[in-house]
């Protein structure tokens, strides 16, 4: 199975309110979605981020949340 498939297989699309992608997998401590990728956790914001919109600069290591929701998983 895909990164990908596996990613929407976790993810709950909010119709109401402000769009979220609400993760229902894995969450770390302060609540943030996880997944495995290859032999490593990652935080499935920047697997979204990288999905859906290309590599994140190294440069610029926090990807914000517009809506605020540590849950959400919407790039």
């Amino acid at each position: 199975m895909t990164i990908e498939a596996r990613f929407w297989d976790r993810v709950f699309i909010m119709t109401e309110g402000r769009g979220c992608w609400l993760w229902l997998g894995k969450t770390s401590a302060s609540g943030y979605g996880m997944m495995r990728v290859g032999r490593k956790e990652a935080i499935a914001t920047r697997v979204s981020l990288e999905l859906f919109k290309g590599n994140h600069p190294a440069n610029k290591p926090f990807a914000l949340h517009v809506c605020g929701v540590r849950g959400c998983v919407n790039p």
